[in-house]
């Protein structure tokens, strides 16, 4: 959840500007599917949030286009759901240790939710057994390499980040169907609504 992994494009083909530090936040899904479709011309067939990144690969950015404020990552297990932990792979394997830590401390992999800002970036963290598991918090201006966790210090940031989420997960979850399909035979048309 902790994330901060520089993306580097070569796009010549699109007339791509010098190769140059942006800095804006971007979201993986940005650069595996609404940017790899649009360069490949090929249309969506199925909702969601990416971003294509195409206007910073050329010479000529959209003028309409507003760079993200913020990034949401998600992953993890309750402790309710150890079905979805990885299994005991015994000391010969190189995930053992992986392995072992979450089937003896499942709090270890519980459900995180992280979004990041310029400024601010927040894991939190959640179970049924512990609804607020380590979370941490990290003012980025004063420490890049967040190494100071200001969770308990900043309460406010903390509730205003958790809100962030919260408006993120209402907004992206439980879409309708991108096309039409018949209710008896579950076939979709292919085409949008």
């Amino acid at each position: 959840m902790l994330t901060n992994v520089p993306l580097y494009v070569r796009a010549p083909m699109l007339g791509a500007p010098p190769a140059g530090d942006v800095g804006d936040l971007v979201q993986l899904f940005d650069a595996t599917v609404a940017t790899t479709l649009d360069l490949a011309g090929v249309p969506s067939r199925h909702v969601h949030f990416a971003r294509s990144l195409r206007p910073y690969l050329s010479n000529a950015t959209a003028s309409s286009w507003e760079p993200r404020d913020a990034v949401f990552a998600e992953g993890g297990y309750a402790t309710n759901e150890p079905r979805d932990f990885e299994k005991e792979t015994g000391h010969a394997s190189n995930y053992w240790y992986k392995s072992h830590v979450q089937q003896t401390d499942p709090l270890s992999v519980c459900r995180a939710v992280s979004v990041r800002t310029k400024a601010w970036k927040l894991v939190y963290r959640s179970d049924p057994t512990s609804l607020d598991h380590d979370s941490e918090l990290y003012d980025l201006a004063n420490d890049p390499l967040e190494l100071t966790n200001v969770y308990d210090a900043n309460p406010e940031v903390a509730t205003e980040l958790k809100l962030r989420i919260l408006d993120w997960m209402v907004l992206t979850s439980d879409v309708t169907p991108y096309s039409t399909c018949d209710r008896g035979t579950g076939k979709c048309s292919g085409e949008p609504w």
